[in-house]
């Protein structure tokens, strides 16, 4: 059976994501402690944080992860992720991480059709959460490594038509909570920060362009699998971007796949 619902009224239904945690919303994230710094060089600053058009917060230090800037509040649970990631024989990187607001605005002077680029102080690599990772190498190995293992770091896709984009949304496990993420309930912090499940912002099943099930947007050509090497009749091409994006380089709904091949790769524990 297609994963992909059937898109009916695009421009008509309201976007609609529903936000939780439960047994339809997949394992629940933030299971592993974050790694030691290390090594990597810490940039120190006043970096503010920007959600919706306002300032919520500021940031004093960044960590350079292959050679991008990350919050160190979530630096940790990055260089965690690597490192298991090479464990496991795969080359996690991080292609874009936070964007101070000079940084924002002159990507917006360059932005293309191809890939738009929000306006500076919208964009949620100004929130300090948001990394960019390098899904589509090795024939996609690195994007279904991140749907089996992310969520145990605590990071989730939140941008339906967009396999490369990843946020932290775990319980700061064994450090402690930033202040501009607010407390664990709805409060008056704008950002709301709480831990969630894997599939609490982009659903198990939807359709991209879908704005019930799969945001405003249809994945754009550039980050559907054929136009990385996968065959021609994917499912990304054979629906021109209205895809189902937890579909991986080789056209397999990658749950569906990790349930047969490990029906525990949801229940893991720390």
């Amino acid at each position: 059976m297609s994963q992909i619902p059937t898109i009916q009224n695009v421009n008509i239904t309201p976007k609609v994501f529903a936000v939780g945690i439960g047994p339809d919303f997949g394992p629940i994230t933030g299971l592993a402690s974050p790694a030691d710094i290390g090594d990597n060089e810490l940039v120190q600053g006043v970096y503010g944080l920007y959600y919706k058009g306002i300032k919520f917060g500021t940031v004093y230090e960044l960590i350079k992860i292959n050679e991008k800037h990350v919050t160190k509040e979530i630096a940790g649970y990055v260089i965690a992720m690597i490192s298991a990631a090479k464990n496991d024989g795969v080359e996690l990187k991080v292609t874009s991480g936070f964007r101070t607001m000079q940084e924002q605005s002159e990507l917006f002077k360059v932005r293309n059709t191809a890939r738009p680029t929000s306006k500076p102080g919208f964009g949620s690599h100004q929130t300090g959460i948001a990394v960019d990772f390098n899904v589509y190498a090795d024939n996609g190995r690195v994007y279904e490594w991140l749907v089996k293992n992310a969520y145990v770091y605590g990071f989730i896709r939140t941008v339906p038509n967009e396999r490369w984009h990843w946020e932290y949304w775990g319980d700061w496990v064994d450090q402690l909570r930033p202040q501009w993420a607010g407390g664990k309930t709805n409060d008056t912090n704008i950002l709301k920060h709480r831990r969630l499940a894997m599939f609490s912002k982009v659903p198990k099943i939807h359709a991209c362009g879908d704005r019930k099930f799969g945001g405003n947007l249809v994945m754009y050509e550039s980050g559907w699998w054929t136009l990385n090497g996968a065959s021609g009749e994917h499912t990304d091409s054979s629906t021109e971007g209205a895809t189902n994006s937890w579909i991986g380089y080789s056209n397999e709904f990658l749950p569906d796949k990790l349930d047969r091949e490990d029906p525990n790769w949801n229940k893991r524990k720390f």
